[in-house]
């Protein structure tokens, strides 16, 4: 997931929505993953995958990336 996190920041969104896809499917209990699998969905436009995805995240609230999933909530709520 740190991949794909440095990928995004790299702007390349295409292959890091590849590799968070990928790992999200091989370790789908994985929060970080869903985390990263949200944040390149969003900045691969796909806004309602990326909330779904964030919203299941804040409900777990003893998550560590809990704030920065809520504040990346707001802020793809807040481009509708």
């Amino acid at each position: 997931d740190t991949f794909s996190q440095q990928l995004l920041i790299n702007g390349d969104v295409d292959r890091a929505l590849e590799l968070a896809k990928e790992g999200s499917r091989l370790f789908p209990d994985n929060l970080h993953i869903q985390y990263q699998l949200a944040n390149a969905m969003y900045n691969k436009g796909g806004k309602t995958e990326a909330i779904e995805i964030l919203e299941s995240l804040v409900a777990k609230e003893k998550f560590v990336l809990h704030g920065e999933s809520v504040r990346l909530l707001k802020r793809i709520r807040s481009t509708n």
